[in-house]
């Protein structure tokens, strides 16, 4: 039956110890006042109520131990009935059974005794003492006072070791086959007794605050009045809230709010999306629309972040109209446009404008159709006209040349003038034109002496001809030059080509590139045609080329088309005399034009000849 008590007591997290007085007592007192059998119930419930304080030898223990004394004495003079008799002796019976039972098992789990042999020799030596005792005082050989004196339980607890050795010889609370004693984790939770706060409870290892209860049953681990639920930190008295998320509580955290803002220095230091507050208004800078509290929102505030106090301000854009040194000092300058009109005030003070009336920056004041703003803009006096009349010209030309010089009706150009009315424009290059691309420019002057522009793009497209006449003979290289008459709009210019006439091609003569001839670049190109020697007597053959019209960039002219002769006999050579005076070529010649050229070409299909 002890063994089962202290099984039970063991199971609760109790000491089951024989040297516990508070056992010792509940064993020889209770077994006085009831059966042995009911000796396991009674420390249960003691040790549930509390009233045995299992833990230390306190002054309280002491009393409990003075009780059992006394409860003996009350049974002893109440007279021992020969079935109290037996009770009692059935106790010491029980006690050395019990002594028995523990060393056998002990001995069976193959732990050592502690020290316990003396101890419990003595505690059966007490209990007959105490049978003793109560039997003289019975008779009346001794008083209740020698009877106390005989049953000394103090002195029997406080003998070396005591009754120490522990359940744990003979319990195994984790039921895995190693008994308390031996096992390094009795509640078998996977933490250490050394390390457990609650060795005999699975349930339970650790006790932050060391209130009694285990963490997982404590509702605020750390005691620190804030529930584990909502404390970012539940096993830290010292921190409950961690505003940035960083790990570290906001009471050692220097940032709170972790917007690289010291707490310090930071007007909002739980708020990660603010950290000043100019105005100091409560509404952080970051969504505070006038941050300097001046009246002028933010966005058409000059300085946002300083306030205008009494300074004047006619425009509301932040800057004030005139700006002392004190208003130096804070950062600010003063407004160089007070009405905010586009107008610099010095500008509008020299010309006889108002500097704080925007209204006048729309009007004219010279009348010359344009604003005052714009005539500040663009530079010119608002009081004097200044502005060029508006000259339209007539549209752009394509135009195809008729020879060396061309005529053009290029039309006529219009001009207005705000103040002058109509104006008769005139052009700076009336023609006639070589071919080539010409820029127009119309101009017309009003009555202030202001001159608009207007530009026309005409474009004259140059004549494309081959030389009527041509001689070669068979084994030569004969080239079929295209000349133009002036500069094309565009290069390249691509000129089909036809043969025909009494040769063959591809027999008298092939064709060295393609069908098209091309101009690349400046005023002429040419086709070369390979003209075969047969070694046979054909007489005079003859090749027709004729220029198709130009893909672009020219037109065909009335000398279109060639006829090239391939001669077999001697002839006499042809000559040709050309002039050119500066960039003309032909038979007309001025005065005044400078120095002319004459030149002599000499074409001979037999032989090659020099002109000295």
């Amino acid at each position: 039956q002890i063994e089962s008590a202290w099984t039970e007591m063991a199971s609760e997290g109790g000491s089951p110890s024989l040297s516990n007085p508070e056992l010792v007592e509940t064993i020889l007192v209770e077994t006085l006042i009831d059966t042995a059998d009911e000796v396991a119930t009674w420390i249960e419930t003691r040790i549930a109520s509390g009233e045995i304080n299992q833990d230390s030898l306190d002054a309280d223990t002491w009393g409990a131990i003075v009780d059992l004394k006394n409860q003996s004495d009350l049974v002893a003079r109440s007279g021992l009935t020969e079935e109290a008799a037996g009770q009692i002796s059935s106790i010491a019976t029980t006690t050395a059974d019990v002594n028995e039972q523990i060393a056998g098992a002990i001995e069976s789990v193959g732990v050592d005794v502690i020290a316990d042999t003396s101890s419990a020799e003595a505690l059966a030596e007490l209990v007959s003492d105490t049978l003793g005792a109560a039997a003289d005082l019975v008779s009346g050989a001794i008083d209740a006072g020698q009877y106390a004196e005989n049953t000394n339980v103090t002195e029997i607890v406080e003998q070396s070791g005591g009754l120490s050795w522990s359940i744990g010889n003979l319990v195994d609370s984790d039921g895995d086959g190693i008994v308390d004693n031996a096992d390094a984790d009795d509640d078998g939770d996977g933490v250490a007794d050394e390390l457990d706060a609650f060795p005999l409870d699975a349930s339970e290892s650790l006790d932050t605050d060391q209130d009694g209860t285990g963490n997982n049953a404590d509702a605020d681990d750390d005691n620190d009045g804030v529930l584990d639920t909502f404390d970012a930190f539940p096993l830290d008295a010292a921190e409950t809230i961690d505003t940035d998320s960083d790990g570290t509580g906001d009471n050692a955290d220097t940032d709170d709010d972790g917007d690289g803002v010291a707490d310090s220095d930071d007007v909002f230091p739980l708020d990660s999306t603010e950290s000043v507050d100019t105005d100091a208004d409560g509404t952080g800078n970051n969504f505070d629309t006038d941050d300097d509290n001046d009246g002028v929102l933010d966005a058409a505030d000059a300085f946002p972040l300083i306030g205008l106090g009494e300074l004047t301000d006619t425009d509301s854009d932040g800057r004030p109209n005139e700006c002392d040194q004190a208003c130096v000092d804070l950062g600010m300058a003063a407004d160089i446009d007070d009405d905010n009109d586009g107008i610099d005030d010095l500008f509008e003070l020299d010309n006889g404008l108002d500097p704080n009336d925007a209204a006048d920056a729309e009007a004219d004041a010279d009348q010359d159709g344009l604003s005052n703003l714009d005539e500040y803009l663009e530079g010119k006096n608002p009081n004097l006209d200044d502005v060029a009349p508006s000259v339209t010209a007539p549209s752009d030309l394509i135009v195809e040349s008729e020879g060396p010089l061309t005529a053009v009706n290029i039309g006529q150009a219009s001009a207005s003038d705000v103040l002058d009315g109509g104006l008769v424009p005139v052009v700076d290059n009336p023609g006639p034109y070589k071919p080539g691309t010409y820029e127009l420019t119309w101009s017309a002057t009003d009555a202030a002496g202001n001159s608009g522009t207007a530009v026309q793009v005409l474009v004259v497209i140059p004549l494309v001809s081959v030389t009527p006449l041509g001689r070669t003979t068979e084994g030569e290289i004969y080239e079929i030059k295209a000349t133009l008459n002036g500069v094309p709009p565009e290069y390249p210019v691509e000129i089909p080509i036809t043969l025909e006439g009494t040769a063959e091609l591809g027999e008298d003569y092939f064709t060295v590139e393609s069908s098209i001839l091309t101009i690349v670049s400046g005023l002429s190109g040419v086709m070369a045609l390979s003209i075969t020697n047969d070694d046979l007597n054909e007489g005079v053959e003859t090749i027709n080329v004729m220029l198709g019209e130009p893909v672009s960039g020219a037109v065909r002219s009335a000398a279109a088309t060639s006829v090239i002769s391939i001669i077999e006999t001697a002839v006499p050579p042809a000559l040709k005399l050309s002039v050119r005076q500066g960039d003309q070529s032909g038979r007309n010649v001025s005065e005044s034009g400078g120095t002319v050229s004459v030149m002599l070409s000499i074409k001979d299909p037999n032989d090659e000849h020099s002109i000295e």
